[in-house]
């Protein structure tokens, strides 16, 4: 039976009774009631036919809304100071717009400029030390001052200092050359002595052999009886004295020759004991500039953070000192500066259950709410990252995920009233997959069920 058939059946009027005779005409008003009828179920099928429809075939927009807020890339740059000190001249206030290397503050440096002072004086005695000390020890014969302290040659000081290292020099040198020259007298009187105990052996050898050639010429006549005997034997004691002598002179001789080797070992072990002493000096020296360079390195460093400068261009914000004199403390945060040159981000915190259609690369739209909605479009920017694991609000407790809008800077620049400024507030708006409006009613449903028949 169909719905033309249910309308037919509900609108036929009731049979008369038998005998009774129809008032009206067959066809007339039934029929206008049964067109009416027909006309408002079709209405009535036609319209929520095409709900159905609709709700099963129109796609919906969807978005994941989150509130932000406008960032640095990088955040703010903090500039602290490593060692502190008292303000000297302040040249900048809160809100200031700075250029890189602008002078921004001085700190008072009599106390860094004192210890650099103390270990620039300390270098220059140890360097020109050692610089002494290499010399006698490559047995140089004058001091040459190297190109690092000809920079210092000006400096009275230095000056002072250098000039007591040639004094000492040429001191310790010539102190060196005495002792020599008094081994060297030694040595050549021995050598004289030498000399003359050579002759002196020469003479004696000569004697003996003029005695022996005359003890031989007389033995024929000591035999002939002409000449008494007893010459014989005093030419031969005389040829035996010459021959002592002779010993005792080579005796000298060699003697002497001792001293002269003893006296050049002396001469020797003069050198020796310098070359120990100025090498002990030497290493003693290079171990305080292996101490006093690093602190003087740190000194004109320190020195050179006396004025703190901008290190990049931006504008000034959380100043912390107002004053001249006021005290900086070790590592404190003296001031940040938002950079200009760094690109403003979007990061908007979004709610860990909407996570799953949040992704980067996605087109997002951002309200800035700072401004008024009529007046100000909506700008575009893309999802470049999004934090890889959740995090939590330390005010609210509450846990989201973090995701990082880039403003379109084209579709900004079209906007020349409209600027953006770290820690202005947003809402973001990421639009997620398209689904019919039969999915969301439908969805959660489904959800329950499957929850519903999975409990145990």
């Amino acid at each position: 039976m169909t719905l033309l058939d249910v309308t037919d059946l509900s609108m036929r009027p009731a049979a008369a009774p038998r005998g009774t005779k129809r008032a009206n005409k067959d066809g007339s008003p039934n029929d206008s009631i049964r067109k009416v009828a027909i006309a408002g179920w079709l209405i009535i099928a036609v319209f929520f036919g095409g709900i159905g429809t609709w709700a099963v075939t129109a796609p919906l927009n969807g978005a994941v809304v989150a509130n932000a807020v406008v960032k640095i890339d990088g955040n703010r740059k903090s500039l602290q100071h490593l060692d502190g000190g008292i303000v000297k001249e302040l040249h900048v206030r809160e809100g200031d717009r700075v250029l890189a290397g602008d002078l921004l503050i001085v700190l008072d440096e009599t106390q860094a400029r004192a210890e650099f002072e103390v270990l620039t004086q300390q270098y220059a005695v140890l360097r020109a030390t050692e610089v002494r000390l290499l010399t006698e020890l490559d047995h140089g014969s004058a001091l040459v001052m190297p190109p690092d302290l000809k920079a210092r040659s000006d400096d009275p000081y230095f000056k002072s200092v250098w000039n007591g290292q040639l004094s000492q020099f040429d001191s310790r040198r010539a102190s060196l050359e005495g002792q020599r020259s008094v081994v060297r007298e030694k040595i050549n009187q021995l050598g004289s002595q030498i000399v003359g105990s050579e002759a002196q052996v020469k003479s004696f050898t000569n004697q003996i052999d003029s005695v022996r050639k005359e003890a031989k010429d007389i033995a024929p006549l000591v035999e002939r009886g002409l000449i008494a005997r007893p010459r014989i034997l005093q030419l031969e004691r005389t040829a035996y004295g010459l021959e002592g002598q002779i010993a005792d002179a080579n005796a000298n001789i060699a003697k002497a020759r001792q001293a002269i080797a003893e006296q050049e070992q002396q001469i020797a072990q003069f050198d020796n004991d310098r070359m120990t002493d100025v090498t002990k000096d030497l290493r003693d020296t290079q171990a305080k500039l292996l101490e006093v360079i690093p602190k003087a390195t740190n000194a004109k460093a320190v020195l050179g953070r006396m004025e703190i400068r901008a290190p990049y261009t931006g504008r000034v914000v959380g100043l912390s000192v107002f004053s001249v004199g006021g005290v900086i403390q070790r590592g404190d945060k003296i001031l940040d500066i938002v950079p200009d040159e760094d690109s403003l981000t979007i990061e908007a915190q979004v709610a860990v259950e909407d996570i799953s259609d949040v992704h980067p690369n996605t087109r997002a739209e951002v309200h800035l709410t700072a401004y008024k909605q009529r007046i100000v479009p909506i700008i575009h920017g893309d999802v470049i990252q999004v934090s890889a694991d959740r995090l939590t609000d330390p005010k609210t407790n509450n846990p989201y995920y973090t995701a990082f809008v880039r403003i379109d800077q084209d579709e900004l620049a079209t906007m020349p009233n409209i600027r953006l400024y770290p820690g202005m507030p947003a809402t973001v708006m990421i639009p997620t997959i398209q689904r019919t409006a039969f999915d969301y009613i439908v969805g959660p449903l489904v959800m329950s069920f499957n929850h519903a028949f999975r409990q145990k």
